[in-house]
């Protein structure tokens, strides 16, 4: 399907508001990269504003550090990385069921990053998680809402004036992340880093989008601690998640980021055929064989519970993701989606909701 940049910068504009409290999932999302990053690098968490970042209740998550001790301690430094993630978002219960990676059990020194690009940056919820995870210099910001970006540099600049550690260069820059080009004065430095959560399933080619911000990054070694060869996603349509990786210590441009594979929001697309065109496990890693040095990818899925579609479709808008169709439903179609969301996913958990997230830290 055919994305409507406009109808998507409207929708997002409007969730300025509520998307902070309300975004759930993307929060864990949030988390889980900054783990994987910290995990790629071996490196450990940075918790400077631990007690002063104001995050959402959601988004207070074990950090990288203590997840990378519950990996560090089902180490098989002979195997590649295997996650297999709880049906229930067990990362805000901090229990991964089978994890192999390949780290050292020493404890390292904080990745420090002196230049940060954050694609899609939301009103702030990526960013207050990264800048827990991570030292970070100067950061710019970027987002198709003018809305988003100006609330998450209100709290930005609201923790500066009331922390003098807090001495972060911040800059923005508003538009499609597609067409920034090196003359804008925030993006004429290389940065260290391109970051993003939960925002590039809305860019129309991934092997292509990744090239064209691999520009932003400066070229630079770095060791990608995970494997020294690829491996393949089992094809089995039961597993609930996997990973893929080619790593090892090669010159490159740094990209974190995630996004969402086929099978997101499968509920909605059987019952109103709408649905954003996710790509497969498989077709993720073609991209990122075709585009990327060095990479680590993992694939997990979860189920998100309501107490009625109605709520379920609430917090959707209040999220922003609604952005499909240029039709609204009429109010009887609307209640009929209600209605039959209700009838076939309710369960004693409540309304279900599929999301299938994927990770990845990549050179190229």
């Amino acid at each position: 399907m055919a994305i409507n940049l406009s109808l998507l910068k409207r929708s997002f504009s409007k969730a300025a508001h509520t998307y902070e409290q309300q975004a759930y999932m993307q929060n864990i999302m949030a988390q889980e990269l900054c783990s994987y990053l910290s995990l790629a690098l071996g490196k450990d968490a940075y918790s400077l504003y631990e007690d002063k970042l104001s995050l959402s209740s959601s988004a207070k998550y074990p950090l990288a550090a203590h997840r990378a001790e519950s990996l560090i301690a089902n180490t098989d430094t002979n195997k590649k990385a295997v996650l297999v993630s709880g049906a229930e978002a067990a990362v805000a219960d901090n229990a991964l069921q089978s994890t192999a990676l390949e780290v050292g059990s020493a404890k390292k020194e904080a990745a420090v990053f002196n230049r940060v690009l954050e694609i899609g940056c939301g009103p702030g919820n990526f960013t207050k998680i990264l800048l827990h995870n991570f030292k970070v210099n100067e950061l710019c910001l970027n987002d198709l809402s003018s809305c988003m970006i100006e609330k998450n540099l209100a709290s930005l600049h609201s923790l500066q004036k009331q922390d003098p550690a807090f001495n972060i260069a911040i800059s923005a820059i508003c538009g499609n992340a597609l067409e920034l080009d090196n003359t804008k004065q925030e993006l004429a430095q290389p940065f260290d880093i391109l970051v993003s959560n939960a925002t590039f399933q809305w860019f129309h080619d991934l092997e292509s989008s990744l090239k064209h911000l691999a520009g932003f990054v400066k070229n630079q070694d770095i060791a990608l601690v995970n494997g020294k060869s690829k491996a393949r996603v089992a094809a089995s349509a039961s597993a609930s998640a996997g990973t893929a990786a080619r790593s090892g210590t090669r010159g490159g441009r740094l990209i974190a980021f995630s996004s969402f594979y086929e099978g997101n929001f499968a509920q909605i697309k059987k019952l109103t055929g709408v649905s954003l065109k996710y790509l497969t496990k498989e077709q993720v890693i073609r991209a990122l064989d075709n585009s990327t040095i060095d990479y680590q990818v993992y694939f997990s899925s979860h189920e998100q519970y309501f107490e009625s579609s109605l709520a379920l479709f609430r917090h959707l808008k209040d999220t922003g993701v609604t952005a499909l169709s240029d039709v609204p439903l009429t109010a009887s179609a609307f209640k009929e989606l209600l209605r039959s969301y209700q009838e076939q996913y309710a369960s004693p958990k409540g309304v279900c909701l599929t999301w299938c997230p994927y990770y990845v830290v990549a050179l190229i």
